[in-house]
């Protein structure tokens, strides 16, 4: 048994480990975890043939977090997340540069494209856009993701653009994601949506109902949702089915980013019962996002 272990082991740090190894399946993609086993986090990876003699000469190649002009997004990840099999997944985690021990050898090739996806997309080669430029091209900037892989009545995500912070409003109802009933769609619905999403605050805005994509509900649901202001996510707002609901829109929202320092802290106040309560967030990327509190949370924290 610690044989068959050791074994499986070792083959996991030949297949994802540092240095540059075959493929088989152009434009496929993984995450590669480095030999460690968290097989729902990575460094993003794409099956790379443009260089190719015969299909025995393909190689992974690690995926740029892009320019200034052009940055990984959160909608990247989420189409990442989906190719890598997470089809119900939620908004995934990403960072701006990859961990140290994720980081990939010299010997590995960079694919040699920008990507900028709005989230509907099939695979991320669906939203290559334009070349690399050199100074992009060094593995201190490849994309690393963590893919959220459940999902939470009242949870959403924004697709259809392909800006990070607008977009159509997507809400998981607990076995699937759809779009909401634009009517009586206001400024407070879109603020608790922004809020969720980690973003500082957010305004209403509608789309045309023409979107495609595989994940993507075309046919507007007959639910609209109706908030008072004080929710900390959509959970908590009221759900109201509405069988005179404008299908020709879909509900969306324009969300702010806050302009703090990445690293900033604050206290979250919000109402559960009679009790109010203080959420520790800490901004990063734009987005402020909670703390695991479940191992090494204590008192000097």
């Amino acid at each position: 048994m610690i044989a068959a272990i050791l074994f499986f082991m070792f083959c996991s740090l030949l297949n994802y480990g540092f240095g540059q190894t075959a493929c088989y399946t152009e434009d496929g993609i993984r995450l590669n975890t480095a030999g460690l086993f968290s097989f729902d986090a990575g460094r993003v990876e794409i099956c790379d043939c443009s260089n190719a003699i015969d299909s025995n000469t393909c190689f992974w190649a690690t995926v740029s977090t892009g320019s200034a002009t052009q940055p990984w997004s959160w909608k990247n990840a989420l189409v990442a997340c989906r190719q890598s099999g997470y089809t119900n997944v939620m908004n995934p985690i990403l960072q701006n540069t990859v961990p140290s021990r994720y980081r990939a050898s010299d010997s590995v090739s960079i694919y040699q494209s920008l990507f900028q996806c709005d989230g509907t997309e099939t695979t991320l080669t669906d939203c290559m856009t334009s070349s690399l430029p050199d100074t992009s091209s060094t593995h201190a900037n490849d994309a690393y993701i963590k893919c959220q892989t459940t999902s939470f009545i009242g949870d959403v995500r924004l697709i259809g653009t392909t800006v990070d912070t607008t977009g159509v409003v997507e809400y998981y109802d607990g076995s699937s994601w759809s779009t909401i009933c634009p009517t009586k769609w206001d400024d407070v619905v879109a603020v608790i949506v922004c809020r969720s999403l980690g973003f500082e605050g957010g305004i209403r805005t509608t789309y045309a109902n023409s979107f495609q994509g595989e994940e993507i509900d075309n046919q507007t649901s007959d639910t609209r949702i109706e908030c008072r202001g004080d929710e900390i996510s959509l959970a908590s707002c009221s759900f109201v089915e509405d069988i005179d609901c404008n299908t020709t829109t879909l509900a969306g929202v324009f969300c702010s980013e806050s302009r703090l320092p990445i690293g900033s802290v604050r206290l979250f106040l919000f109402t559960s019962g009679t009790n109010q309560f203080s959420r520790v967030e800490v901004l990063y990327v734009g987005r402020w996002g909670t703390v695991c509190g479940l191992q090494s949370w204590n008192l000097s924290d």
